[in-house]
């Protein structure tokens, strides 16, 4: 249910859409614009980062974060 959660578990990113699969509950289907709008709230607290893919965007562990996970 934690965005920053999934995303601390994947450090090398995932899409949108792999998050809200990640996210759905069993045996429903991903709600991408509800885990987007979860992505940009932990962006914009500096818990993410966005890079542009294509059509969608990688979100990844702000480098803070991730760093405090390696320790």
């Amino acid at each position: 249910d934690d965005v920053a959660e999934v995303l601390a578990a994947f450090p090398d990113g995932l899409t949108t859409y792999e998050v809200a699969a990640v996210m759905a509950k069993h045996l429903q289907p991903p709600d991408r614009d509800a885990a987007e709008d979860a992505l940009i709230s932990v962006a914009a607290g500096g818990g993410a980062e966005r890079r542009p893919f294509g059509n969608d965007a990688l979100w990844t562990p702000a480098k803070r974060e991730a760093a405090a996970l390696a320790a």
